[in-house]
């Protein structure tokens, strides 16, 4: 199996561990993205998640260079998550031997940090819980003339919450894509926040806005 082919075809992978989701703009600058991050250990990640792709970023850093679909990294707490592959790897390299060889490289990095990234398709995304099935966002429940809080839920999933994630790759008009299951064996009251804006001297308080897009964009290749 490598990087073009159908690597999902057949995937599935369930994840337990702590999630974030960022809100971002949509494509061509319409809409609102949202991206699921998690943080396994990079030796559990599976191959099918190393998949490659040619970067069509308008930055010459990146632009026409290969990149990973799903997996991003960085070597210090303060840098941005980069997705910029091996440069002894091809579209053909298999799978198993980019897993192989990223473990090999990043293994004995102290510092270095790894995500999975999943974009999240759909206008709600929900939970289910010990007590029931909860929403995390949903743009039908949640409306808001700021195109910026819509779909926003009065609360969110905390970040030392244990969530399980399951995986499963999917096809839509020839597309891949992964469909996200997510549950908890606690119940919500566990690990839901409710969303509050920090208060300003002389002002009264107001609603929070919605987490800021993140920019993965790497300045200079790493490998």
């Amino acid at each position: 199996m490598n990087s073009l082919g159908k690597v999902l075809n057949g995937f599935e992978w369930d994840y337990e561990g702590t999630i974030q989701i960022m809100r971002g703009t949509g494509y061509q600058g319409k809409g609102v993205s949202r991206t699921l991050f998690l943080s396994p250990k990079l030796e559990d990640i599976p191959e099918q998640l190393f998949a490659l792709k040619v970067s069509q970023s308008t930055n010459p850093a990146k632009a026409g260079k290969l990149t990973f679909r799903y997996f991003s990294f960085r070597f210090d707490k303060d840098a941005k998550f980069e997705n910029l592959a091996p440069s002894e790897v091809t579209m053909e390299t298999p799978l198993a031997d980019v897993k192989n060889l990223v473990v090999s490289k990043m293994g004995n990095i102290p510092n270095a940090e790894i995500s999975i990234n999943v974009t999240l398709h759909g206008k709600f995304t929900n939970i289910t819980c010990a007590d029931g099935v909860f929403s995390i966002y949903d743009e039908e429940k949640f409306k808001s003339p700021d195109p910026t809080k819509s779909g926003n839920a009065p609360y969110y999933v905390k970040s030392d919450s244990i969530i399980r994630v399951h995986l499963k790759g999917a096809e839509s008009q020839g597309n891949e894509y992964i469909q996200t299951t997510l549950s908890t064996t606690s119940v919500s009251d566990d690990i839901f926040a409710k969303s509050q804006a920090g208060k300003v001297w002389g002002e009264d308080d107001g609603d929070s806005a919605g987490a800021a897009p993140v920019d993965s964009t790497p300045a200079t290749p790493v490998w």
